[in-house]
């Protein structure tokens, strides 16, 4: 295949699905006599640059860098489990209940700074690994199907959490208020910002603070890829979700395999909710961001279940949801960014089918030829 075959079969599908959400974006703008250039341009100079008030945002990017990370950790949860073939809707209710546990257990104690961090994170990704791996015991044992098992395991753990966060877990100091929420986490276990670096290299941030959490992301972002491409078990992942049969006639251990995805897969949701912890309220809360689990399977979808694709998605959805902030100020209905990150989704499923098609017919087609020049060369 030619480099520009290739090319297309990697950035064909993500690129078609940010033209469609656009186009269908303009038109939505353009039923309720709004002019989509003035919104894109709106978008785009609060969230990442403005020449006529300083250039640079770096306090939107900053806002969009944090709200990538949750994002990039959700995508990646669902993108180990596409990889083995498996579709691990649960990843809502992994995080959350995992912020929760963790919350709750952090605020127990005080050891020193590094490893009071260190053993909330862990306990974080014993949590949600737990809690997936419920859903892969069910797989293994019962062979019950993955989207049945992990979207009846999300309505549990929304009403588990809520059971244990409000009777048993919550500050009792807070009883009352209009914002519920758990005793907060010692100072040994907030995470320092990244701001002082920033500002040794010039950036003015502002009021925004940068979560040193963006460290954590890079290194599972690399170890998700080297598991993946340099790594046995990371092959027979591959093998397994390209042709289960063909990997188990292999030796792949098929159901080994699936219960170690599915505890990756909940071991990388229980981070989706440590920045909200550790770098901003340091506590769980009545109003604790959600819906991270199910934007990760479109971050996913969006970034080819690739750590680099994942993190190229996660920072454009950061970006639709900073930049739609800037919709409200030009009298704008903010649903758009609804409308165009719907579109996205649903272009990035219609496209990646249409490409992986045509790249498996071009193989085809590869093959047929080599087999027949070589024919002519026997002949």
């Amino acid at each position: 295949m030619s480099l520009g075959k290739r090319l297309f079969a990697v950035l064909g599908a993500p690129v078609m699905a940010l033209v469609a959400g656009l186009l269908f974006s303009s038109i939505a703008l353009l039923l309720i006599d709004e002019s989509p250039t003035n919104a894109f341009s709106a978008m785009w100079q609060y969230g990442v640059y403005n020449g006529d008030t300083g250039g640079i945002q770096w306090a939107s990017i900053i806002e969009i860098l944090n709200q990538a990370v949750p994002l990039f950790f959700a995508g990646l949860a669902a993108a180990i489990g596409f990889r083995m073939g498996l579709f691990n809707i649960g990843v809502e209710g992994q995080y959350l209940i995992s912020a929760l546990v963790a919350v709750y257990l952090g605020a127990k104690f005080s050891v020193w700074a590094p490893i009071h961090v260190l053993i909330i994170l862990v306990i974080a990704m014993l949590t949600g690994a737990a809690w997936a791996g419920i859903a892969g015991l069910l797989k293994v044992k019962r062979n019950v199907n993955e989207v049945i098992s992990t979207i009846m395991l999300n309505y549990i753990a929304f009403n588990l959490i809520s059971w244990l966060f409000f009777n048993y877990w919550r500050d009792e100091r807070s009883v009352g208020a209009l914002n519920i929420v758990t005793t907060p986490l010692p100072e040994t276990a907030w995470l320092p910002s990244l701001n002082p670096v920033l500002e040794a290299f010039g950036v003015n941030p502002r009021r925004a603070e940068l979560s040193s959490l963006v460290i954590l992301a890079v290194i599972v972002g690399f170890a998700f890829w080297f598991m993946l491409n340099r790594t046995q078990f990371g092959y027979d992942l591959r093998a397994s979700g390209t042709s289960a049969p063909a990997a188990q006639a292999s030796g792949v251990k098929a159901k080994a395999m699936i219960l170690r995805a599915m505890l990756i897969s909940g071991g990388l949701a229980g981070l989706v909710g440590m920045l909200t912890i550790l770098s901003e309220t340091h506590q769980y809360a009545t109003d604790f961001p959600k819906n991270y689990g199910f934007d990760g399977i479109a971050v996913a979808l969006i970034g080819r279940n690739s750590a680099g694709g994942a993190a190229l998605a996660a920072l454009l959805f950061g970006f639709l949801r900073r930049g739609g902030q800037a919709l409200l100020s030009e009298q704008i209905p903010v649903e758009i960014i609804n409308i165009m990150t719907g579109s996205i989704i649903l272009a990035a499923v219609i496209a990646f089918a249409m490409v992986n098609r045509w790249a498996q017919n071009e193989e085809t087609k590869a093959l047929s030829a080599a087999v027949e020049a070589k024919e002519l060369e026997t002949a």
